[in-house]
């Protein structure tokens, strides 16, 4: 029987067999240190993974955005906001306040 469980953030959302421990899983333990290890040392924002899933960053993000991308073609473009979702958002924030900037807001 799967249930679902609320994990690390409300928006991220994990499905588990109940009765099962999701925090001690090794593939859930692991994508935690590799989230933590993927920003460590990183002093400028941009270089910021901003999607654990396909690695991408919020550099990546914007490059594609000033090129003239939506959501939808960054995703394609990417691989983010198609894993666990746990960018979508972050990443749409992101947009909408590039999109701001864009219209001299």
């Amino acid at each position: 029987m799967v249930a679902v469980a609320q994990l690390v953030e409300p928006w991220i959302v994990i499905p588990v067999v109940v009765g099962s421990s999701p925090i001690s899983h090794p593939n859930f333990s692991n994508a935690i240190q590799e989230s933590l290890l993927m920003n460590v040392g990183k002093t400028n924002i941009e270089d910021e993974v901003i999607c654990l899933c396909s690695g991408t960053t919020r550099a990546k993000v914007r490059s594609l955005f000033e090129q003239g991308l939506d959501a939808e073609a960054i995703s394609r473009r990417t691989g983010a906001l198609s894993g666990c979702g746990g960018c979508e958002w972050e990443i749409a924030d992101m947009l909408k306040a590039l999109t701001a900037e864009k219209a001299g807001h």
